[in-house]
């Protein structure tokens, strides 16, 4: 079965924020776990996930009431191969629950539906609930998430919204890394025959490595600049910045910030134990 448009009317369209937003429009904020986006069918016992692209990708026995559930799967990303939640659900909303429509119900009503259901379930279970603060322990719940342990970011909510959800936001952090320009790739589409994207290296283990290509923050006159003058730019230093540090050494969305002729080849190095 296609569930492609059941998904696209179940999706969130978050707004970006940064520091300086307005946050006016929610009370509520989560840490924003990097795996896996799911919406999740558990009838008789078989819970059927389904990711983003409304593909089946999964189907686990659980003995369960039968609900339908929102949650971030964390599997497939390289925070997730590393962290403590590796291959658990954490769950962030509630469709249904044994039939009944929950849709009507706000926000932090639909969490305590949540809630119920772990209960049944027991601590043994795949499912967890996504913690749940309010606003005014953003910055503290920041530092701890986001700085201390790693998390990609937060989410932020309005613990009054019903189904679809109108008011949320997401923060990422912004982790910036200097790179030795390794080579240049060929785009496609409108950017056949001019540069798609520069692949960046570090010294690893005393090594130059691949280790990340950066297609973002380049202009159509500096793709051609790169492109046609590759001998000038190869072996330079450049800066990008990116949502998330991987322990690689390469940037989640990388985008290309600026030269860094201050920094020498020998200083862009990433060690791997």
């Amino acid at each position: 079965m296609d569930y492609t448009d059941i998904v696209q009317k179940l999706k969130i369209q978050m707004k970006d924020l940064d520091e300086d937003s307005n946050l006016s429009p929610y009370d509520i904020v989560q840490p924003k776990f990097d795996g896996w986006w799911t919406y999740t069918i558990l009838e008789s016992g078989i819970a059927t996930v389904i990711t983003s692209g409304g593909e089946s990708r999964n189907k686990i026995h659980v003995s369960s009431p039968d609900v339908r559930i929102l949650g971030e799967w964390i599997y497939g990303t390289n925070w997730a191969q590393n962290s403590e939640y590796k291959n658990k659900f954490m769950i962030f909303d509630i469709l249904s629950y044994e039939g009944r429509d929950l849709s009507s119900l706000e926000y932090l009503t639909r969490m305590e539906w949540i809630g119920r259901w772990l209960h049944i379930l027991g601590k043994d279970s795949i499912y967890m609930q996504v913690p749940t603060y309010s606003i005014e322990s953003y910055h503290e719940m920041w530092h701890d998430f986001v700085e201390i342990e790693g998390f990609e970011g937060v989410v932020f909510r309005n613990s009054h919204d019903l189904i679809p959800v109108t008011h949320a936001g997401r923060r990422k952090k912004i982790a910036t890394m200097n790179y030795i320009l390794f080579g240049f790739k060929e785009g496609t589409g409108r950017l056949t025959g001019t540069l798609g994207a520069i692949e960046g290296a570090l010294i690893i283990n005393g090594k130059l490595q691949r280790v990340c290509t950066v297609g973002g923050g380049l202009s159509d006159s500096l793709r051609d600049e790169f492109w046609y003058n590759k001998e000038q730019y190869i072996g330079r230093v450049f800066e990008a910045r990116g949502k998330i540090l991987f322990t690689s050494g390469a940037l989640r969305h990388p985008a290309f910030t600026k030269w860094r002729d201050d920094v020498k080849q020998s200083e862009c190095t990433q060690r791997l134990v």
